[in-house]
């Protein structure tokens, strides 16, 4: 497993020769362009990838992951949660 502070090391050494000529220059409205341009990349990311459970039970939550749903299909599928299964019945 990395340790997190190579994982760190690593994301500066990734990023800093494109961001930091980014920065360093007298207009700083390219910094507002960068962190722009993040934010609509990860909001598109979470709009895919985080589903919706707002209203949904644990089971019907559970049921959705284990059929392995999109997340943007968690709200209009509709089916039954799967029953616990009780120790010792038949």
């Amino acid at each position: 497993m990395i340790s997190p502070q190579y994982a760190g090391w690593g994301a500066k050494i990734g990023t800093c020769p494109f961001v930091k000529p980014l920065f360093s220059r007298p207009s700083t409205h390219m910094v507002g362009f960068f962190f722009a341009g993040l934010a609509i990349l990860f909001t598109i990311l979470v709009w895919f990838t985080v589903p919706e459970t707002k209203g949904l039970t644990y089971g019907e939550i559970d049921d959705r992951f284990e059929r392995r749903l999109p997340a943007w299909r968690f709200t209009e599928a509709a089916g039954e949660p799967r029953q616990a299964s009780v120790a010792g019945t038949a």
